[in-house]
């Protein structure tokens, strides 16, 4: 499973408990499920697997990540495969409670390593 946390215009990766977000579970072998957390230390979610060598994909949209007045949001769609090739669905949404300049994003597994290709592209 992947995670996401921002970064501070300090170079500082944001770990206090300032995100918010709801996720809707769509997992081909299951019913649908929504999960609703506040107060968490990242996204959870933003990539989720089963297994090893299994895969995954993200498209994430950052919304007012350079205004310093106003909390950043975002929203997410994944998909990843499970053991037994189970594919796994997700839609997301999200706030970063804090107004503050955001400059980066950081991603990160809990258990596994992982390779990662990310494509950046700023609407001004």
């Amino acid at each position: 499973m992947v995670q996401t946390r921002f970064i501070d215009n300090v170079g500082s990766v944001i770990s206090a408990t300032e995100y918010d977000y709801a996720t809707l579970s769509m997992r081909s072998y299951d019913v649908f499920e929504q999960f609703k957390t506040t107060n968490a230390t990242d996204f959870l979610y933003t990539i989720r697997y089963e297994a090893a060598d299994t895969e995954g994909g993200v498209s994430m949209n950052i919304y007012n990540p350079n205004d310093s007045s106003s909390y950043t949001f975002a929203n997410w769609q994944s998909a990843g495969t499970g053991t037994s090739n189970r594919l796994l669905g997700y839609k997301s949404i999200g706030v970063h409670k804090s107004a503050e300049q955001i400059t980066g994003i950081h991603f990160f597994a809990s258990a596994d390593s992982f390779d990662l290709t990310v494509k950046v592209y700023g609407v001004k």
